[in-house]
């Protein structure tokens, strides 16, 4: 069956499973939706005593509510009833209530566009039953909350930072050789004179991240980094937004080989943690943009006044890399609404 219809389609994915809820085939019909659109938008205002009116100081986007009212309709046999009993059992199912476990809703378009994003239920799950010339049908109606309000493209994408500068020798740590006349580091595209020793390199590398995939309802993203060692004061920069992860105070971050730091900016997380699960923020300084960084959307206003086409610099610097080293920046590309 093609994703692609005349209408909306909705699959459920609960506690590992996968069920259709939407468009005209399975046990479920769905008949209505709504919240799919803007979630609700407040204005920042403040105000003097003597001002009239007042001044906008931005805005704030509350959850997002889901709402979905489906058909439910069992056999036409002496079985019927028994059968829309398994179905809206099954249903109630999806959506019972679970802690740190939301429903991952994934809403297919006409286009075949992809748009998913997690919900809990939130008051009520309720069914009406009736018969019709015998068949007997149920409509359910469910409210679902989405404490992110943002829907997402399921697929996670990714890019790597290279080792595009090295300086001061190179050691091989794949075999500890010290190389001779002739060595050619086809990484860097610098060649080897005797002596240099890979492995006390300087790291300083670009990548031009385009984000929203053209939509013109790209939201705001926060995205994931992962640092592999070794490396010595990292510091990564998006030019784009100004925003700055600054990694040298305190002596300065150190990842030993093999080691990582995960810089989670996602909502609700702003973590920094080595790979033991320890926090290593101490090093990180008082100029950074931990709540911030972000990746900037097409339309977005900057901090220089310009607006951003939706391509993001990104640059990350450090010492004392070698071949091992990694830096790696996850993200999705999320929405204001479908």
């Amino acid at each position: 069956m093609s994703d692609i219809g005349c209408d909306y389609k909705i699959y459920a994915t609960s506690a590992g499973s996968t069920t259709m809820l939407g468009g005209l085939f399975g046990a479920y019909m769905l008949l209505d939706y709504s919240g799919i659109g803007f979630a609700n938008v407040r204005r920042l205002s403040q105000r003097s005593p003597s001002q009239m009116g007042d001044t906008d100081i931005g805005y704030r986007i509350d959850a997002r509510m889901i709402n979905l009212v489906w058909g439910v309709i069992g056999d036409h046999d002496t079985r019927a009833m028994m059968a829309l009993e398994q179905a809206r059992q099954e249903l109630f199912a999806i959506f019972r209530p679970r802690n740190f476990d939301p429903v991952q809703l994934l809403f297919i378009t006409p286009s075949g566009q992809r748009r998913q994003i997690d919900v809990n239920l939130d008051d009520v799950l309720d069914n009406a039953s009736g018969s019709y010339d015998g068949i007997h049908a149920q409509r359910i109606a469910a409210r679902l909350k989405a404490s992110d309000y943002r829907f997402y493209d399921p697929r996670e994408l990714s890019v790597s930072f290279d080792l595009s500068a090295l300086a001061g020798g190179w050691n091989i740590e794949e075999d500890g050789e010290i190389t001779d006349l002739g060595w050619s580091i086809e990484e860097s595209g610098a060649a080897t004179s005797d002596g240099w020793q890979i492995g006390v390199g300087t790291l300083g590398a670009t990548q031009i991240v385009s984000y929203g995939d053209g939509s013109p309802l790209p939201a705001i993203e926060y995205p994931v980094i992962v640092i592999t060692g070794p490396i010595t004061n990292p510091i990564i920069e998006n030019a784009t937004t100004g925003e700055v992860l600054d990694f040298t105070d305190n002596g300065g971050l150190v990842v030993p080989l093999g080691g990582t730091v995960t810089i989670d900016l996602r909502v609700g997380q702003k973590t920094i943690k080595d790979g033991s699960g320890a926090f290593v923020d101490q090093y990180l300084t008082s100029g950074s943009d931990l709540s911030s960084w972000h990746l900037s959307y097409e339309s977005e206003l900057l901090f220089d006044g310009t607006r951003s086409t939706g391509d993001n610099t990104l640059r990350v610097t450090g010492s004392s890399v070698t071949l091992a080293t990694a830096v790696e920046l996850l993200w999705h590309n999320r929405y204001m609404g479908i």
